[in-house]
């Protein structure tokens, strides 16, 4: 939290916003890391963001004027206020939970307030339907701390994107509470907020440590009173208590009003929402969201169609129901048209519940301090390669410089078909020297875009505020207003989409447009990142910026594996087959099929028979897919780095391109001191690359 975390809590807890140790009697639920276990994680965070977009129509309106307007809202409705996206638009509830979900995954699963009020300033504009509570914090955000700034509300702001914290801190309640109170108090300083963050968090925990089928309501609910009646809470009168009848002016607790909901189950849905209310206080959304699930747990579009027809806060109520139902019954128990492409941010929706899954599964089972997991990165970072001591900063390096080598010494040959290249030339000749030339004349050494556009990403890594996707987007795209000579449709495209939204997560130029444009860049992600979870995350939201064809995404993040086992030492065979099972466990199945063909065919090709006697099996082609497999079989070739580039440049067509991702692994496998002197020493950016390898060492020991 920061130099002062001892004053800051005693703050927070002078104002009843910091939770005391969790008492005895709390559920220590420890799920095993089954598949049923990953789909509940997909399912929680889906089914938020489902509910959310199907409900955003029915907000603020009476059931009876949503039930006028849209009958049974069963489809998603395109919105008329967010013209951008598919038509499953979400709004805050799933922007913010994403918020949520991103700062533990940057940060090894535990939240920083820090962080996210940062997130939260850079993106308040951006966030849409923002609650009153929410937007003032922000606003004061700018002139105080973040544990100052929350405003003392009772709306449900906090509580609605909590779910990522229990994900993250399943199996741990103590710390399931104090990270709920800080993602609760940056925003929303009051103590029922607190306890609604933390409800709404160990709910969904619970339920996806449950399997589908056996809820136990009693169990259930008596976990929740262990986990929320200590939290401080004094109560709020109802809304409008006068004109309710049974109600007084009485305040009521969130613990006690979420222990009436088992009592209300067989009630009709009028009479129940008459009693709970279902609008914008935490006092009555939650309570309103768990009615909804707990009537009929089994049935997944049960539950969100009947909260989006009840109207008022539509969209929270069916997203924290949504989320209960998605960690119950998994994501597959959703329709197709929920949780197809018709859902904005389906796919990273997906890769950031598969990151908390990682988390979280590792945080139930936690029994390593990070400093003793640092000691052991320490002591395997020298490796032994072919007799020489390879460190792990030699082979960071060697990745950086192995891109800019195959980049150079491919430029030469750009475009040009092996036929040509070989023609007029005596038997075995190769190029071995980086001479520059080719299609835009090229001086020797010049980078070109693929060295560009890594450095881009690698100053987006190394900048002084940390990480931001879209310092990355703006670096690329000072790059493209440099006006360079080689730019790929893909990447001007949505270089150019970026340019006009400022949305880098929405800029991508579509499904279909597979080139290596973002395979070729995607390096510095697997160098910057040790943990797996934000590795594959990462590499998915980058390459999409201009390549969010799935494809594309998932070669970047399955490349990228193959460079982090080689970065701890693996074998050429061993990294390969982790990049292969990261590829077979992609979201999306048709993607997943192709890419791990791709891994398969690498694995088939001889690029020594091949450049010396046919060339490149796939001609000119910047497939991504083509040149994801010309590297899987560089990287598994065993002779000496020098000899494999030169002959990946040979086979001739996008010969920088595929020679930038190819050095890339052979850089990592072999270490820079196995790159030629002569190629390093004509290397337009190697002193930039050289200044940036130990401080890449240095980052991945943080994170």
């Amino acid at each position: 939290m920061g130099a002062h975390d001892d004053q800051v809590i005693a703050s927070l807890e002078a104002r009843g916003l910091w939770p005391p140790p969790v008492s005895a009697s709390v559920t220590r639920f420890r799920p095993e890391p089954v598949p049923a276990l990953r789909s509940a994680y997909r399912g929680a965070i889906l089914g938020g963001a489902v509910g959310d977009a199907l409900g955003r129509p029915a907000e603020t309106k009476m059931p009876v004027v949503v039930e006028r307007l849209f009958g049974r809202l069963t489809d998603y409705q395109k919105s008329s206020r967010w013209h951008e996206g598919p038509v499953g638009t979400i709004t805050d509830d799933t922007q913010l939970t994403m918020e949520v979900a991103r700062c533990l995954v940057a940060h090894g699963g535990v939240f920083d307030p820090q962080d996210f009020a940062a997130q939260c300033k850079k993106s308040r504009i951006d966030i849409r339907g923002i609650g009153q509570a929410t937007s003032k914090a922000i606003g004061r955000l700018h002139r105080m701390p973040w544990w100052e700034a929350g405003v003392e509300s009772v709306g449900n702001g906090a509580a609605m994107r909590a779910a990522p914290v229990g994900l993250a801190a399943i199996g741990e309640p103590d710390r399931l509470r104090r990270q709920a109170a800080l993602a609760t108090v940056v925003t929303h300083a009051h103590p029922m907020a607190v306890v609604s963050a933390v409800a709404h968090a160990w709910v969904v925990a619970a339920l996806a440590a449950t399997p589908a089928g056996s809820l136990d309501v009693g169990g259930l609910m008596g976990g929740l009173a262990a986990m929320i009646d200590d939290l401080a809470d004094d109560g709020m009168a109802e809304r409008e208590w006068e004109h309710r009848p049974g109600k007084t002016g009485d305040p009521v607790r969130l613990a006690d009003r979420l222990a009436e909901v088992p009592g209300w189950l067989d009630a009709p849905v009028a009479d129940a929402l008459a009693f709970f209310y279902n609008g914008a206080y935490v006092l009555e959304s939650l309570p309103a969201a768990l009615w909804f699930f707990l009537r009929c747990p089994d049935d997944v579009e049960g539950v969100i169609v009947e909260a989006v027809m009840g109207g008022h806060d539509a969209d929270t109520v069916a997203s924290m129901a949504g989320a209960y139902v998605g960690a119950y019954l998994g994501d597959s128990a959703f329709p197709e048209r929920w949780v197809g492409e018709d859902l904005e941010y389906r796919d990273e929706l997906v890769a950031l519940a598969d990151a908390l899954y990682d988390l979280g599964v590792g945080a139930a089972d936690r029994v390593v301090s990070n400093v003793a997991d640092q000691e052991a990165e320490a002591q395997a970072a020298t490796r032994m390669n072919g007799g020489r001591s390879v460190s792990l900063e030699d082979r960071v390096l060697g990745g950086l410089l192995g891109v800019h080598s195959g980049d150079s010494l491919g430029a030469t040959h750009e475009f040009q078909p092996w036929a040509s290249i070989v023609h007029g030339r005596p038997q075995g000749w190769r190029l071995r020297d980086i001479v520059g030339g080719g299609a835009f004349d090229w001086p020797a050494g010049a980078a070109t875009d693929d060295t560009d556009l890594t450095l881009a990403v690698l100053d987006a890594y190394l900048d002084a505020d940390g990480f931001h996707l879209e310092r990355a987007a703006e670096n690329m795209l000072t790059w493209l207003r440099q006006g360079p000579p080689d730019v790929g449709g893909a990447t001007r495209s949505g270089l150019r989409r970026f340019e006009a939204s400022h949305d880098a997560r929405h800029a991508g130029a579509g499904q279909g447009f597979a080139g290596n444009g973002s395979l070729m860049r995607c390096l510095p992600t697997a160098l910057a990142r040790r943990e797996r979870a934000v590795r594959m995350l990462e590499s998915a939201v980058v390459s999409a910026i201009t390549h969010d064809d799935h494809r594309c995404q998932l070669a970047c993040g399955a490349y990228n594996e193959v460079v982090a086992a080689l970065l701890d030492g693996a074998s050429a065979n061993d990294a390969v087959a982790a990049g292969r099972e990261a590829a077979a466990a992609g979201v999306d199945a048709a993607a997943a099929q192709a890419v791990v063909a791709a891994f398969d065919e690498g694995r088939e090709l001889n690029l020594a028979a091949l450049a010396d006697s046919g060339g490149n099996p796939y001609g000119k082609s910047g497939f991504v897919l083509h040149s994801l497999s010309l590297a899987v079989a560089a990287v598994l070739d065993a002779r000496p780095l020098e000899m494999v580039l030169v002959d990946v440049v040979h086979l001739g067509g996008d010969t920088d391109t595929n020679g930038a991702i190819a050095g890339g692994l052979l850089g990592v496998r072999d270490g820079a001191g196995a790159i030629p002197e002569r190629w390093v020493n004509a290397l337009q950016h190697g002193d930039r690359m050289r200044a940036a390898a130990p401080l890449l060492v240095a980052m991945r020991g943080r994170i």
